[in-house]
């Protein structure tokens, strides 16, 4: 598996690129997937685990697909199976967390922000939320060095 910001590998993380460069294409490529996400109406769901506490993953959800309503799918499965559903932007379908890879996420709480426009569940998840292999999707630190690996 590869890094989907810089393409080497999660564990060995090293850039030909200046820190300031680094973070500067990190924040291309992540304003590219905000403009991705406002390309059609979007809840966005935020996943944390729920002994730790971190944020261990983020998802952009369509409002609509295929004329229907995408997010109410989404928290149908979820609730019905009591284990996390995404919205999968590459996959273009509903995806149901730990389908290929096992590790699955048990929900444990569900939240709805004021807006009503982004949720957030807490789970317990079975493995690496990360397609890498990390525990969490957010296991790089942002700083003066560039993106070093969380220890």
């Amino acid at each position: 598996m590869t890094d989907t910001v810089t393409g080497a590998p999660p564990a060995a993380h090293h850039s030909a690129l200046s820190p300031t460069d680094e973070i500067a294409r990190w924040l291309e490529l992540f304003d590219a997937a905000l403009t991705r996400g406002d390309a059609q109406a979007t809840t966005e769901l935020f996943t944390t685990d729920c002994h730790w506490r971190d944020l261990i993953g983020f998802t952009w959800n369509l409002k609509t697909v295929e004329g229907r309503d995408g997010v109410q799918d989404l928290l149908a499965a979820t609730l019905a199976t009591g284990e996390a559903h995404y919205w999968s932007r590459s996959r273009q379908a509903l995806w149901y967390k730990g389908a290929t890879s096992g590790h699955t996420q048990r929900i444990v709480e569900i939240r709805i922000d004021c807006d009503q426009d982004a949720l957030w569940l807490k789970v317990e998840p079975a493995g690496p939320a990360c397609h890498t292999g990390e525990r969490s999707c957010f296991y790089r630190v942002v700083g003066p060095q560039g993106l070093v690996r969380d220890a």
